[in-house]
């Protein structure tokens, strides 16, 4: 019985700590006096473990769930987030399928380019929804500071990791 809940526990943390680098991007966007978006910090996250876990530490419907309350905090159109965030999933998955080993540069520059590729489709939708293009200024600065903030991150995942196994 102990060990099960040890176990139910350990594969929460990453969860857990996705939700925790949430409600810290949303203080820091919150008090930023700078237009960039630090949710995409997110990103690192859940490359990092659809990269290496599929879905086993971070099921779609929660990542689902988790868009739509990002959507209705900086009042996108809802289901946006959600979409943004599988397709991510679905690309990263497919990096993983033809890409079967992992260095560490090597998942830094797909998942530069993942992200690129991603937030370049989501401007297009939103630029689709809103009927205007849309600047790309804040875009470029949040992706900029996403993939900067990839090594520390990936690292702490990597930590995080060798804690739950």
């Amino acid at each position: 019985m102990q060990r099960t809940l040890a176990n139910i526990f350990f594969s929460q943390v990453p969860f857990l700590t996705f939700l925790f680098f949430l409600f810290v991007s949303l203080i820091v966007n919150i008090f930023s006096k700078d237009s960039f978006d630090s949710s995409l910090a997110l990103f690192i996250f859940i490359y990092f473990w659809f990269n290496n876990f599929r879905e086993e530490y971070l099921p779609y419907y929660l990542l689902f769930f988790i868009g739509l309350i990002l959507d209705c905090i900086y009042f996108l159109p809802l289901g946006f987030t959600p979409s943004i965030f599988l397709f991510f999933c679905i690309v990263t998955l497919i990096k993983r399928k033809f890409l079967e080993f992992n260095f560490f540069i090597i998942d830094w520059i797909s998942f530069g380019l993942i992200l690129i590729f991603t937030m370049f489709v989501g401007w297009g939708m939103l630029s689709l929804y809103y009927g205007q293009l849309i600047s790309t200024d804040e875009l470029i600065r949040s992706v900029i500071l996403a993939f900067s903030l990839f090594p520390f991150l990936h690292f702490l995942c990597t930590y995080i990791n060798r804690f739950i196994r």
